[in-house]
């Protein structure tokens, strides 16, 4: 399937997003890229939800972990909203998370 998608996107008058994108998973996936990449390179500043590093977005959680997690897209990459603290009902606890504990 992979090679017929890469065939299709070989055609410069290709106009519309091939059907096989539906067929294997993820379908609106690309529509998801599309925006992202949309909004990095005109620097738009929209908010969208990506994967990216922590950085203090969500407190308890280390600064270099990944996490999905609503960001301004700036054409210098996304920028994390701060949620700050987990709530109870997602953390298991009323403690701070310690993902990197030995």
């Amino acid at each position: 399937m992979e090679e017929e998608l890469f065939q299709r996107y070989k055609d410069p008058d290709l106009s519309m997003k091939p059907p096989e994108l539906e067929e294997r998973g993820g379908a609106y996936y690309s529509d998801a890229a599309i925006r992202l990449m949309t909004s990095i390179y005109n620097d738009k500043r929209d908010i969208q939800a990506v994967n990216t590093m922590n950085r203090g977005a969500i407190h308890g959680i280390p600064y270099e972990s990944a996490v999905e997690v609503s960001c301004i897209i700036t054409k210098d990459g996304p920028v994390p909203l701060t949620i700050g603290e987990l709530p109870v009902a997602v953390n298991g606890s009323s403690s701070r998370l310690n993902l990197l504990s030995d």
